[in-house]
C-alpha cells in the first residue's frame, strides 16, 4: 500500500497596530505523513533506541497477519491474532549492537537487520526479530541479491523512513 502525504501551505493576513492590513506572508510547507508512517517512524525510533548503532537505511510495508504469514510461514507460530489485523513491518539495515542476551563474559554480537512488527489493531509491537545479511533490494534497489528473509516486497509496497 502506498503512503499518502499532504503539504500544506499556510498564507497569514496580518494587521498592522495602525489596523492596516500589511502583505501576505507565505510560511514554508508543512509535509505531514500519513498515519501508517507516523506509526511506522515512531517504531523505528523505538527499535534504533534500543539497539544502537548506524542506520544505513529504513523502509516499511503494511500487511495482514494472513499476509505476513504467506509470505513467511516460518513465522506460524510467533504471531497470534485475528488473519485480518493490520501490520506494520519496519525493516532497518546498518550496523547495530542488538538488544539480546548473550553467554556470561562476552559481548552481544552486532547484527545488521533489524525487523520489528506492529499489530495496528492492538497498537502493540508483537515481534522483533534480529540478523546479519547483505544490503537487501527492498531497502537498497541497487542491491545485488535477488530474494532475502523477511523481505517487505512480499509484503506490499516498501515505504522508505527518514532515519535522521
Amino acid at each position: 500500500m502506498v503512503s499518502s502525504k499532504f503539504t500544506f501551505i499556510f498564507v497569514a493576513t496580518l494587521v498592522a497596530v495602525s489596523g492596516c492590513a500589511a502583505q501576505p506572508v507565505e510560511s514554508a510547507a508543512v509535509t505531514v505523513a500519513s498515519a501508517d508512517t507516523q506509526a511506522a517512524q515512531g517504531l523505528l525510533k523505538s527499535m534504533l533506541a534500543r539497539n544502537p548503532g548506524q542506520v544505513e537505511g529504513a523502509a516499511y510495508a503494511k500487511t495482514t497477519i494472513a499476509g505476513y504469514l504467506a509470505a513467511l510461514p516460518q513465522e506460524k507460530g510467533a504471531l497470534a491474532g485475528p488473519e485480518g489485523d493490520q501490520l506494520l513491518v519496519v525493516k532497518v539495515h546498518g550496523l547495530f549492537t542488538a538488544n539480546h542476551s548473550a553467554p556470561l563474559g562476552t559481548k552481544a554480537s552486532p547484527v545488521t537487520d533489524l525487523v520489528s512488527v506492529l499489530d495496528l489493531t492492538t497498537g502493540r509491537v508483537i515481534e522483533n526479530t534480529f540478523y546479519s545479511g547483505p544490503q537487501t533490494p527492498d531497502l537498497f534497489p541497487a542491491a545485488t541479491i535477488t530474494r532475502v528473509d523477511y523481505d517487505l516486497r512480499d509484503l506490499g509496497t516498501p515505504i522508505q523512513l527518514q532515519t535522521e
